[in-house]
C-alpha cells in the first residue's frame, strides 16, 4: 500500500513538473516572439549607430528573453530613440526577471521624471537607495525632487549624501544636472563641520630651493649715555739740568 502511494506522489510529482516546463518553454516562446517584429523595428535605420546597438539587443533577447541585463540595455537604448514606452517595457521587464536589479528601477525613475511623473519617480529612488545607499545619482535626483516641491531640509539631506558618496558629483561635466540646483551652498555649508575646518589649515613648508640668510659678523655697538674713554696724553720726556 506505502509504495502504491509512493508511485502515485512520484507520478503527480512529475505530471506537475512537466507541466511546469511546459508553461515555461510556452512563455519563453512568447518571449521570443513578442522580439520578431517589434513595433519600432521598421523605424530603425542600420547605417546609425545608435539603431545598430538596438537590433543587437533585440537578437540577444530573441535567444534569451529572461535577460534582465539585455532588457535594461535595449530600455535605455529605446528611450535614447525616442520611443519612451518601449522603453518603460524594457525596464520592466528586468525587474520581472530579477526584482532585485537597481540599475533597472533607477532607470525606469528616470523615465518617470521626464514624463512628469515625479511621485512614481521618486518611490522608486527611494528603492533604490534603500537597496543600495551609496547610489550617488539616486541621491542626487531624490534631492532635485524634493527641492521642486519646497522641500528643501530633505533635498540638503540628500544633496549631502550624494556629494559624500561621489564628491565629482559637484562637476558639471560628471553631472550636468547640478545646473538645476540652487541649493549646492546651502548644502556645503551643512557638511562644512569643524572636522571639515581643521582639514582646511594648511601650513606651509619651506619652499623649494630656500636658503637661510647668512649670519653677520657681531660689532660693538657703543653703549648710549656714557662717553668714550679718553686715553691720557703721553708724559714728555724728563730732561736733567744742567744738561
Amino acid at each position: 500500500m506505502k509504495t502504491i502511494r509512493t508511485m502515485a506522489m512520484v507520478s503527480l510529482l512529475l505530471v506537475l513538473t512537466s507541466c511546469a516546463s511546459l508553461e515555461e518553454a510556452k512563455r519563453k516562446k512568447q518571449e521570443r516572439e513578442s522580439y520578431a517584429n517589434p513595433f519600432y523595428l521598421k523605424y530603425l535605420d542600420e547605417g546609425s549607430r545608435l539603431d545598430k546597438e538596438i537590433l543587437l539587443r533585440i537578437d540577444a533577447l530573441r535567444a534569451d528573453p529572461t535577460s534582465p541585463e539585455m532588457h535594461n540595455e535595449l530600455g535605455a537604448l529605446l528611450f535614447d530613440r525616442r520611443f519612451p514606452k518601449d522603453a518603460r517595457y524594457e525596464f520592466e521587464r528586468a525587474l520581472h526577471f530579477d526584482k532585485r536589479f537597481y540599475s533597472a528601477r533607477y532607470n525606469l525613475a528616470i523615465l518617470e521624471l521626464a514624463e512628469g511623473n515625479s511621485g512614481r519617480a521618486r518611490r522608486l529612488l527611494k528603492e533604490v537607495v534603500n537597496q543600495k545607499p551609496g547610489h550617488a545619482e539616486a541621491h542626487f535626483t531624490l534631492g532635485l525632487i524634493y527641492e521642486k516641491s519646497g522641500r528643501t531640509s530633505a533635498a540638503i539631506d540628500h544633496y549631502a549624501k550624494a556629494y559624500t558618496i561621489d564628491p565629482d558629483m559637484l562637476k558639471i561635466r560628471r553631472n550636468p544636472r547640478l545646473v538645476e540646483t540652487e541649493l549646492v551652498t546651502a548644502t556645503l555649508l551643512e557638511l562644512y563641520d569643524s572636522r571639515s575646518a581643521r582639514a582646511s589649515v594648511k601650513f606651509l613648508a619651506a619652499p623649494d630651493g630656500y636658503e637661510a640668510p647668512k649670519p653677520k659678523e657681531e660689532e660693538r655697538e657703543p653703549v648710549l649715555g656714557l662717553p668714550e674713554p679718553i686715553e691720557p696724553p703721553a708724559s714728555p720726556p724728563s730732561q736733567s739740568p744742567g744738561r
